[in-house]
């Protein structure tokens, strides 16, 4: 699957035991980097489980909602 540069994207794993692995257009910069917050109500996503089962981390968790992103794409 190609997302282009800039593109929020995310994945569910189902087991425990998995590993995502994916290319990136440059190395690594934090400071580049955006979040967006994964069960934003208006992004309408089926996630296919109960919110309490799902891990996170805590940039991901805190992501500003789509409404309050600070970006320079027009949607």
């Amino acid at each position: 699957m190609l997302v282009p540069k800039g593109f929020a994207h995310a994945y569910c794993t189902l087991n425990d035991d998995r590993e995502a692995l994916y290319k990136v257009t440059n190395y690594y910069q934090p400071q580049a980097e955006g979040a967006l917050r994964w069960n934003d109500p208006a992004l309408g996503i089926d996630w296919k489980l109960p919110a309490v089962e799902i891990t996170v981390n805590a940039r991901d968790a805190a992501a500003p909602l789509l409404n309050d992103l600070a970006t320079p794409f027009v949607y």
